[in-house]
């Protein structure tokens, strides 16, 4: 009897022993289950990522190059996304504005007070023309200007100097920035401000 329980025993204590290796076994199943999962989840989190920094690399490139043709010329002055020239010789409006076209650019639109403020600092001491011109029309028996800047837009927010405009007949005026920042028509020659 003694053979049949030891071995009896050795059956049971290799049915545990054989149990819980099962028991390890599933055990490390479910984890590495668990461990393919998240590697898979990591590696298409890392897939993602990579195609993000891919476009950010892209978008950094885009926007350098953006930059670089953004930069201003030498002898050129940046004022928000604008590049500003004053010249230091002399014309009419028409020779300025045709010399600012030869450049790319045109005279100046004033679209805000503070490019008017920048303006004004630009053209310290001197008078320059600005891209507003003036065609006269004679309107309900008086004679009136259609102030228009080069673009073609209406002028919405003037900066006249005091007793500016003044109406003449059968003249077309270019405007000028004197050197306290307001504006006036005149025809001699003047310094030209050009933005690109």
């Amino acid at each position: 009897m003694l053979p049949w329980i030891v071995m009896s025993v050795a059956i049971i204590s290799l049915t545990i022993c054989f149990t819980l290796e099962i028991i390890k076994l599933k055990n490390n199943h479910s984890r590495l289950s668990e461990m393919a999962a998240n590697y898979s989840q990591l590696q298409n989190s890392y897939e993602i990522l990579n195609k993000k920094h891919s476009q950010l690399i892209d978008q950094v490139n885009r926007l350098n190059k953006t930059i670089t043709r953004k930069q201003c010329p030498d002898g050129w002055t940046r004022f928000g996304c604008s590049c500003y020239f004053k010249s230091k010789d002399k014309t009419t409006w028409s020779d300025s504005r045709t010399y600012c076209q030869q450049q790319g650019a045109d005279l100046v639109i004033i679209n805000s007070e503070a490019e008017q403020v920048f303006i004004k600092q630009f053209n310290k001491n001197e008078e320059s023309w600005i891209g507003l011109e003036g065609t006269p029309k004679l309107l309900h028996g008086s004679w009136t200007y259609d102030w228009k800047w080069v673009d073609g837009s209406p002028l919405t927010q003037p900066f006249w100097g005091t007793g500016w405009p003044k109406y003449y007949q059968y003249q077309a005026y270019g405007v000028c920035c004197d050197s306290e920042g307001k504006w006036k028509h005149a025809f001699y020659n003047k310094n030209w401000i050009c933005e690109k």
